[in-house]
């Protein structure tokens, strides 16, 4: 008859246990890097709002420029508050 063993985090080497560390590490990673991507997607759309305007033209310019639809262009100045 075989009997159970159960393993506990205290029993495994060093260097596996820090990788739960490193996983915990990586989501704050993950999490400063979806903000840091939205604080530069906002100062791409401002500052292609200054540089060609913000009449519904210069928007559609600003779309084509940064190569989006003109819906994903609106979707994006409302998620950033700059309609």
């Amino acid at each position: 008859m075989e009997t159970e063993e159960i393993v506990s985090t205290a029993s495994l080497p060093p260097r596996i246990r820090q990788s739960q560390y490193q996983t915990d590490n990586s989501i704050s990673v993950g999490v400063r890097l979806r903000q840091k991507m939205k604080e530069v997607e906002h100062q791409v759309l401002a500052e292609a709002l200054e540089y060609f305007g913000t009449s519904s033209q210069d928007k559609e310019k600003v779309a084509k420029v940064l190569g989006v639809s003109r819906a994903t262009m609106y979707r994006k100045l409302k998620e950033h508050n700059l309609v």
